[in-house]
């Protein structure tokens, strides 16, 4: 198992026709987003004007969560869906998708065989998580206050905005912990 905190000063950050959008992960690490050579990637993303059109990726699997506003996206012959702060849509990046209102939202993007989840962890104090031994990567995004992640034995310190990386974990025993309100992202790819 190998863990690795990345923090703001490693992402990269680009403009979109509706906003920013911040890169916090692409594995393998070499590849690039542009090139659309990856097996995943990780981003945040801000929809900045009340209407919009996301860009087409074709070949990419998308899991988009909103982590501040509300939006409806509508996806060209397929599903609409509103998503309020923490609520999840799952769509085909060479869709086309229609977004009315603004938010801040996560993103997870996969080809091919890779997949992954993003669960929201909200609480105050103290939660015990155990993970298992199928997944490729564990992630934990925190999105608000501050963090003691232990896993197994060992502490670390997750800050606002920062990234963990849990590269092929085995089975652990895994305790969050903070004094105050915490959101954190789990995000779980195989």
């Amino acid at each position: 198992m190998d863990i690795k905190t990345i923090t703001p000063s490693d992402y990269k950050k680009t403009v979109w026709s509706g906003g920013t959008t911040t890169q916090l992960y692409i594995y393998p690490t070499q590849k690039e987003f542009k090139a659309n050579n990856y097996d995943f990637r990780l981003s945040i993303a801000s929809v900045e004007i009340e209407e919009s059109i996301f860009t087409k990726l074709p070949s990419v699997n998308r899991t988009l969560m909103v982590l501040d506003g509300e939006i409806t996206l509508t996806h060209e012959s397929h599903h609409e869906k509103n998503l309020k702060k923490f609520e999840s849509d799952q769509f085909l990046g060479d869709w086309t998708t229609k977004c009315l209102g603004t938010c801040t939202d996560f993103n997870l993007m996969t080809k091919g065989e890779t997949s992954g989840t993003l669960t929201p962890i909200t609480f105050e104090g103290s939660k015990g998580l155990k993970l298992s031994a199928s997944k490729q990567f564990t992630f934990f995004y925190l999105n608000k206050g501050m963090a003691t992640i232990k896993i197994d034995d060992n502490k670390h310190q997750l800050n606002q905005s920062e990234l963990m990386v849990i590269r092929e974990p085995h089975e652990s025993e895994i305790t969050i912990s903070s004094y105050g309100l915490t959101e954190i992202i789990q995000i779980d790819i195989k």
